[in-house]
């Protein structure tokens, strides 16, 4: 086929001699690495270009912005990406895991809903148009060699009235593709103190030398100790905790009461008391008043000019 249309190609452009000179001797070489009649021989998944990558590298410099960024700040935004990127595959794969194409809510695709992603699913579909419309074409076997997927003459020799997973690649599967890494952890069936050991002893190799005599020095004491008694876990109760109340007064800004505030308050609570709090006010107020008094005389003796009025000073 490729010898077919090359000859075509010649015959269409002899008049360019040197740019049919150009290809054969700058392309022909390397024709089995882009030319679809090697290149359709071989799994790829659709996957014919380098826009993928460059999508990717796009999204990598809208992150990083600048091109003189310090090793930690560019190395933190590139994780940033990923862990975005991440985030996004997560959501999407969830959402296929529910979501069931149009066109696909059919019993014939019925063993592949929630089992496979919708871009096979929109693939299979394709070719199942072809057996339903009759625009099948001879059978190369490129669609299945190069997408994993089912081809419109695979369908029709299965006979079945509903298209089996069987012939489908593990690439397009959903149900068995798992982003958790707490999943992947607990199926694997390792000891998880194991792993924790591993993971001490590859830290414990780059360690200083004094973290590693402080570690040493614990796993010892650890190891010997016949009865290790460890404090036990607090849980927190629900609601709200304890002491969690305000003890009254102790943050408050308000100033005491006064004297008449505090007699009239009582007056309204309790007035028997309110009037033995007064009578003893008054009382106090007296004996003070007489103090006072008697603190301010003049001795006449002393002052023999002085009118016998002002004898008392208030």
């Amino acid at each position: 086929m490729f010898v077919h249309n090359w000859n075509e190609f010649e015959l269409l452009y002899r008049e360019k001699k040197d740019a049919i000179a150009y290809v054969k001797k700058n392309w022909f070489p390397w024709k089995e690495k882009f030319v679809s009649a090697w290149t359709e021989k071989h799994l790829h998944f659709g996957n014919r270009s380098s826009s993928r990558p460059e999508g990717a590298h796009a999204k990598l410099k809208l992150y990083l912005q600048i091109s003189t960024g310090g090793f930690k700040e560019v190395s933190d935004k590139m994780c940033l990406v990923v862990k975005h990127e991440f985030n996004e595959i997560k959501v999407k794969l969830a959402s296929e895991k529910i979501k069931v194409p149009h066109n696909c809510n059919t019993p014939v695709y019925r063993k592949l809903l929630y089992h496979v992603s919708q871009f096979a699913l929109k693939e299979i579909c394709k070719q199942y148009e072809k057996i339903t419309k009759g625009t099948m074409a001879p059978c190369t076997g490129h669609f299945t060699a190069t997408m994993g997927l089912s081809c419109a003459h695979k369908i029709i020799s299965s006979r079945e009235k509903e298209i089996s997973l069987d012939l489908i690649h593990p690439h397009w599967r959903i149900d068995t593709l798992t982003l958790n890494p707490e999943d992947v952890s607990h199926d694997d069936g390792g000891d998880p103190f194991v792993k924790l050991l591993d993971e001490l002893n590859a830290k414990y190799q780059v360690w200083p030398l004094h973290k590693k005599e402080a570690a040493t020095l614990m796993i010892t004491n650890l190891i010997n100790q016949s009865d290790t008694l460890f404090e036990p876990v607090t849980q927190r109760p629900k609601g709200r905790p304890p002491k969690a109340k305000k003890k009254k007064g102790t943050t408050s800004t308000a100033r005491n009461p006064s004297r008449f505030e505090y007699v009239e308050s009582l007056q309204k609570h309790n007035p028997s008391k309110a009037a033995s709090v007064v009578q003893r006010g008054y009382e106090v107020t007296n004996k003070v008043s007489y103090i006072h008094q008697e603190n301010n005389m003049i001795d006449l003796k002393l002052f023999p000019d002085s009118p016998s009025e002002f004898m008392l000073f208030e």
